[in-house]
């Protein structure tokens, strides 16, 4: 089962057609990634231990439907791979309607902050991923 949250599209988020703007959508991404962290019982701020990092290594995103200035929306994030040395979500993005508005694929890489070099993904991360329900 994927985490879920909320959120309306705002005026600011919008081009001068009243369109969500692109860049937006990945920054919807990322809130619910982080919200989907701070959901479970280990909190981000417990889970970075300041012995590792997770840079962003990839991302696109698919564009199905416009989202507009006053639409509230729904961001189902779920994990959909998991390597040695990285993992990917998708963010799925839908409207009132029910139907897909945006999809956003995001992969980290994990890696070691003294070494600077690619690391295995942690089982603290595994846990959180877990108890936020975005991992089976």
């Amino acid at each position: 089962m994927p985490f879920v949250s909320h959120r309306t599209v705002r005026f600011a988020e919008c081009d001068p057609a009243r369109i969500v703007y692109f860049s937006r959508f990945f920054e919807y991404a990322h809130e619910t990634y982080e919200a989907m962290l701070d959901a479970g019982d280990s909190p981000l701020s417990k889970i970075f231990s300041g012995e590792w990092a997770m840079p962003l290594v990839r991302s696109e995103a698919d564009y199905k439907i416009p989202s507009q200035l006053g639409d509230p929306l729904e961001l189902s994030l779920s994990v959909d791979k998991i390597g040695n040395r990285s993992f990917r979500y998708a963010v799925e993005i839908y409207g009132e309607d029910k139907q897909l508005r945006a999809r956003v694929l995001m992969t980290h890489a994990v890696v070691s902050i003294a070494t600077g070099k690619s690391c295995a993904v942690p089982e603290a991360l595994l846990v959180a991923l877990r108890q936020a329900g975005a991992l089976e």
